[in-house]
């Protein structure tokens, strides 16, 4: 009797079924409706309104509140931190970390930095030939050949790096610890200034594409490596370093708007939703993936911006040169180089961030570098996009329509 009790109570009752199924859809289709109506004036822009005022006023002062009360223990946090940071100079592990873009700026100075801190260095170069030279003398780097947009030479650099790992009789265990991808460029001209679609995406395939993969080339090498080490880390008792990812994307990738950098802004974007992406993905792998976002520093990047602008101008194809007269290019180029050297810093902070990301046993997922970043940028972030498009066009003094 007791049994035939429980069966009917784990019965479904097809009535009460059916009035959930219709309560769910009446309340789908009440929710559907209301977000229609919220698209219409003048509704959207009275909830657009409350909405914001809400934030402004009381969300915004409490997060404020807690920001102020929390900064004691974020502090003592950062200095704590600060200090456990991890040894490349050790007797039985030798930790390499591969750096693209290392021809020069960042990357050069991080590769000799890194060195000089015990990391073995595999230093990526564009050009081995023009620019390998410059690391003779080093022992601890070793240059290599690796265009980003070459899927073989990437693929050669992982395999270089494979055989580096290879167990050796000294028993020193060799780690992978981090990927670094540096490699950058930046086209400075207006979209419709593109000569050709092969020039349209050289961005893209530099900053994005490239470092995409650079990733998928090496992910084997820390996959199968995070196995063996947390397998050995088990058996020692010992604490498990994570590997990572780091991505030297750019305060481009995370506000826009900038005139002659449409392309640039894209491949910046793209790369920085993807590794928001990557770092869930990787999570179970025991991979860190990290995002290095500074403002502009003192790089080959921005240098020669007025030259780089006229020889883009120049070379438009005369059917299009027509719409943009030289006043304007030369107005777009003073406006660059009036913002770029008012905000233009020395690398070394930038530099320091990244080897932060690299050494830290605890590293956060994003690093924004520049006091320009960190305030008038992040602040822009938030502002509505009509109005940072109209303070762009009057600042260049763009012609109205």
């Amino acid at each position: 009797m007791d049994g035939q009790q429980v069966s009917n109570r784990d019965e479904i009752d097809p009535d009460r079924s059916l009035s959930y199924c219709r309560t769910a859809s009446y309340a789908f289709v009440l929710v559907a409706y209301i977000n229609r109506m919220l698209h219409k004036e003048p509704l959207a822009s009275i909830f657009h309104t409350f909405f914001w005022a809400f934030i402004l006023l009381f969300a915004c002062p409490l997060a404020g509140f807690f920001l102020v009360l929390s900064s004691p223990a974020r502090l003592l946090y950062a200095v704590v931190n600060d200090r456990r940071r991890i040894n490349a100079c050790q007797d039985d592990m030798e930790l390499c970390v591969v750096v693209t873009g290392c021809d020069c700026g960042f990357g050069k100075d991080l590769a000799f930095e890194l060195c000089r801190r015990g990391f073995v260095v595999f230093a990526g170069c564009r050009s081995l030939n023009e620019s390998g030279h410059q690391f003779e003398g080093a022992n601890n780097i070793i240059p290599l050949q690796m265009d980003v947009t070459k899927h073989d030479e990437i693929s050669q650099a992982a395999r270089t790096v494979a055989k580096w790992m290879s167990p050796v009789r000294s028993g020193s265990k060799k780690i992978l610890h981090a990927i670094v991808n540096n490699a950058g460029k930046g086209e400075t001209k207006l979209f419709d200034w593109y000569e050709s679609t092969e020039r349209i995406s050289s961005d893209v395939d530099v900053n994005f594409y490239g470092s995409v993969i650079v990733i998928q080339q090496f992910l084997p090498l820390l996959k199968k490596q995070y196995q063996t080490n947390k397998q050995w880390s088990t058996e020692n008792g010992a604490h498990l370093i994570k590997s990572r990812i780091i991505n030297v994307v750019s305060m481009a990738g995370l506000v826009n708007g900038t005139i002659g950098a449409s392309m640039y802004h894209a491949s910046k974007h793209a790369l920085e939703g993807f590794a928001a992406s990557l770092r869930v993905e990787l999570f179970p792998f025991g991979i860190d993936v990290i995002n290095i976002n500074p403002s502009f520093h003192k790089t080959n990047i921005v240098s020669d911006l007025t030259a780089r602008l006229r020889k883009s101008w120049e070379n438009i194809p005369p059917s299009r040169r027509c719409d943009y007269s030289e006043e304007f290019c030369k107005r777009v180029a003073s406006k660059l180089e009036n913002n770029f050297s008012t905000f233009l810093w020395e690398p070394n902070a930038a530099i320091d961030t990244i080897l932060s990301a690299v050494e830290l046993k605890y590293p956060s997922c994003q690093y924004i570098v520049g006091s320009d970043a960190k305030t008038i940028l992040l602040v822009a972030r938030w502002l509505p996009q009509e109005f940072l498009s109209r303070v762009i066009r009057n600042d260049v003094d763009l012609p109205s329509r």
